[in-house]
């Protein structure tokens, strides 16, 4: 049924629809309100102040808005923060899994993660944040990209990526990345443009932290750990083994991630999560 539902939103007869302001204007309202059902009643009005916030057009930090969370317990299951506490006011890429389960399907992610990196290193995150005109959350997507300075990946314009990512390398700005694109209860095979990404990062000299994410029983798991950025240096991305090199480097990543979630969370990386992290951090490191 989903997948349906994508298929329809992506048909030219939709997306000219949807073009149409007062349309816009309904399905943005449903959207919204879609999220909001999800949510405790003690984070209601938070989680209004902050869609009033984007609309308007303001500047804000998503790890102000944690009390949209309240109700839930997103304190007792935090762990790795002392991988954070190490880089205070340093520029770090955090590489998560991204979820749809619990609160605003999902989306909890952003604050919450955010949240818990201010606090241990004085940045706040920018979250590349992707392009999907099959959902009606893409509606909002200028609105929130102008609002919380995200960095627009997967694009229509292939450039726009670049306009904003080397400024924002420049400037020591700490980024978050989800590298499977969609969100899903278990793991996926991450895109090899993230790895990518990843590799240029560690060319930077930024340190790359992993963030495993999972919700159960009105709780937040979040369990942060190191990549060997060193590691990743090794793996030049050349022109002739491009692909290679980036399915090399995401699928490190999204296995230091499912090493913290339970096997059943596990996904596509269930079986050789511990065999891919031992080849990567191994003295030899080397494509196969």
């Amino acid at each position: 049924m989903k997948e349906l539902a994508r298929r329809f939103m992506k048909t030219d007869w939709v997306q000219n629809k949807i073009k149409e302001p007062v349309i816009r204007e309904i399905l943005e309202e449903w959207t919204i309100d879609s999220l909001r059902r999800t949510l405790k009643p003690e984070g209601k009005q938070r989680f209004d102040e902050f869609f009033n916030d984007i609309r308007a057009g303001k500047r804000v930090a998503l790890s102000d808005y944690i009390e949209m969370f309240l109700g839930y317990d997103f304190k007792s299951e935090i762990k790795g923060v002392e991988n954070l506490e190490y880089l205070y006011d340093q520029p770090i890429l955090v590489v998560a899994n991204h979820t749809n389960m619990g609160p605003m399907r999902g989306e909890w992610q952003h604050a919450t993660i955010s949240y818990y990196v201010k606090q241990a290193t004085g940045k706040e995150i920018r979250w590349l944040h992707g392009h999907d005109p099959t959902t009606t959350q893409d509606l909002l997507r200028e609105k929130m990209h102008k609002s919380i300075n995200s960095i627009p990946v997967r694009d229509p314009d292939p450039f726009r990526l670049a306009r904003y990512l080397i400024p924002a390398i420049k400037n020591e700005d700490s980024m978050g990345l989800f590298p499977e694109g969609d969100g899903s209860k278990y793991l996926r095979k991450g895109l090899p443009e993230a790895g990518r990404l990843i590799a240029l990062f560690s060319r930077k000299d930024i340190n790359i932290i992993s963030c495993s994410s999972m919700y159960q029983d009105e709780t937040f798991f979040l369990t942060f750990d190191s990549l060997d950025k060193e590691k990743i240096k090794i793996l030049q991305c050349n022109d002739t083994e491009r692909d290679r090199v980036g399915e090399a480097i995401v699928d490190y990543a999204m296995a230091k991630t499912a090493k913290h979630l339970p096997s059943n969370r596990r996904g596509s990386y269930k079986k050789n999560f511990e065999e891919i992290i031992s080849q990567f951090e191994s003295p030899e490191i080397q494509l196969v």
